[in-house]
């Protein structure tokens, strides 16, 4: 399931944001464009606007999973720079549900990629080769069993 995570900050008309969000582990992030508000006007009278962040999570495995704290770099038309720390924060995400799943469902959420190499590229027929396989991407990577070794 998708969860939207927003970022919001009011700030002075006169400072734009940028936000460096954070390594998002055990999700596939999406970016997804922020969105400026209308100006306002704070207690004090001064114009402000509200920007809001955004990115789409895709949850890569089960369990508590944390969001860590971040930036958002404030710049005003001189290039003086303020810094914003956005906390962290967590999110409880359920195991897939048994029912419903196709037979083949072997656990894995998410993009994965594989790519296999063999040593050779020509081997006689009944020879052995050496061969390595490699797995990646943002899916549950580790709950993936391991591989038997057959020498055969």
């Amino acid at each position: 399931q998708q969860v939207r995570l927003a970022v919001r900050l009011t700030h002075l008309v006169s400072y734009e944001p940028s936000w460096e969000a954070p390594p998002f582990e055990g999700f596939r992030a999406e970016r997804v464009p922020s969105e400026g508000g209308f100006m306002e006007h704070d207690a004090a009278g001064r114009p402000v606007r509200t920007t809001l962040f955004f990115r789409a999570l895709f949850p890569a495995r089960s369990g508590q999973l944390e969001v860590p704290s971040s930036v958002i770099l404030l710049q005003d038309r001189r290039g003086n720079q303020a810094r914003v720390s956005v906390p962290a924060t967590r999110l409880r995400v359920d195991a897939v549900p048994s029912e419903g799943r196709p037979a083949t469902f072997g656990g894995l959420v998410g993009e994965v990629s594989v790519r296999l190499m063999a040593e050779e590229q020509r081997v006689p027929h009944d020879s052995a080769f050496a061969m390595s396989l490699d797995i990646l991407g943002t899916a549950n990577l580790g709950d993936i069993p391991p591989f038997a070794d057959t020498a055969s």
